[in-house]
């Protein structure tokens, strides 16, 4: 395998099978997980998701099974809220949950990221004072601790693909990171922007345009980015039983990668979101490249650590049968 591959598929996926489409249990999500965490590709599983009232009984499972991958790394989903009152409830309640957990764990358990929904108020109102508020609080919160998550992804919530409302939430989110760059917050890495990529209507994919505009937003202001859904397959392609052009994982990154490293427009990242040739992508020992444009494997690397980190997907098995069938993985 080519370097540059492997250090851009490393950690890549974070294992979502309790989402649609697959909806499955929780029994069979985990059971799931802990077999593709024994598969020849487990290194490009990073963390289990599991939504924060799940937490309970994933920690049972955890403690019941002895082939558990150890440390059991988890990305934690809060609850949606409305208004700013709810969220801060919501937060709490993620930390009683997450102190639960650890009291009743017999193997080690690591939480290492939050993701959690803005409430709607601190959103669509005239200032950004409840939107500030909110992101901060998070961080206070998740700072009292080196078990609680210490990288938060805060959402737009619902299918609202507005870039200008995409823009004011990494404006503050950038702000308050760099507020956290000192001692005070020796437990708290960083506050990233969790982008959604599709579902299981067409009214649920973003528009590659958005999608562009997200990317140039989170390099321009330096806040990490996640993304989520609709990522099944590593090329860009028509679905024709959702009558939607479905983005690629390997065009998602590769034109994030390369909008810091070749410093793309808008546009230019776009062209590569929509690039349904899969000839046009290769990947050597030095670098990635999309047709003439390249990122070197240090740049990769760094890169995918701290900035374009991983997404979430409900199947482990189409996102390596599809890079077989591309004949990246063997």
């Amino acid at each position: 395998m080519k370097k540059s591959l492997e250090t851009y598929l490393s950690g890549i996926l974070d294992y979502a099978g309790l989402n649609p489409p697959t909806n499955l249990s929780l029994r069979e999500s985990f059971s799931n997980f802990v077999k593709h965490k024994q598969s020849p590709y487990s290194w490009m599983i990073s963390k289990f998701v599991v939504g924060s009232d799940l937490l309970d009984p994933l920690v049972k499972l955890i403690n019941e099974y002895d082939k558990s991958p150890v440390p059991f790394n988890l990305t934690v989903v809060a609850v949606p809220s409305s208004s700013l009152t709810e969220y801060k409830q919501v937060v709490t309640d993620v930390v009683k949950q997450i102190a639960t957990m650890y009291s009743v764990a017999e193997k080690e358990i690591r939480v290492p990221t939050l993701e959690i929904k803005l409430p709607e108020e601190s959103l669509y109102g005239s200032d950004n004072r409840t939107l500030i508020e909110a992101v901060a609080y998070t961080v206070k919160i998740m700072n009292r601790s080196k078990k609680l998550p210490h990288q938060v992804f805060f959402e737009i919530p619902g299918y609202d693909f507005e870039p200008k409302l995409c823009q004011k939430v990494m404006k503050v989110i950038s702000a308050h990171n760099l507020l956290t760059q000192n001692d005070e917050f020796d437990s708290y890495s960083f506050s990233g922007f969790k982008i959604r990529c599709g579902g299981v209507e067409m009214h649920q994919f973003p528009s590659s345009k958005y999608l562009a505009n997200a990317i140039i937003f989170s390099r321009d202001e330096n806040v990490p980015v996640k993304f989520t859904a609709g990522l099944h397959h590593p090329i860009r392609h028509y679905n024709e039983s959702l009558e939607a052009k479905m983005h690629g994982f390997i065009n998602v990154f590769g034109s994030a990668i390369l909008s810091y490293t070749q410093d793309l427009t808008v546009q230019e990242v776009q062209t590569v979101l929509e690039d349904k040739n899969p000839k046009s992508f290769s990947f050597t020992d030095q670098y990635f490249a999309w047709r003439e444009l390249a990122a070197p494997l240090l740049e990769i690397k760094m890169l995918r650590l701290l900035s374009v980190t991983s997404f979430g997907s409900c199947s482990f098995e189409e996102p390596v049968e599809d890079l077989k069938g591309l004949k990246l993985l063997t």
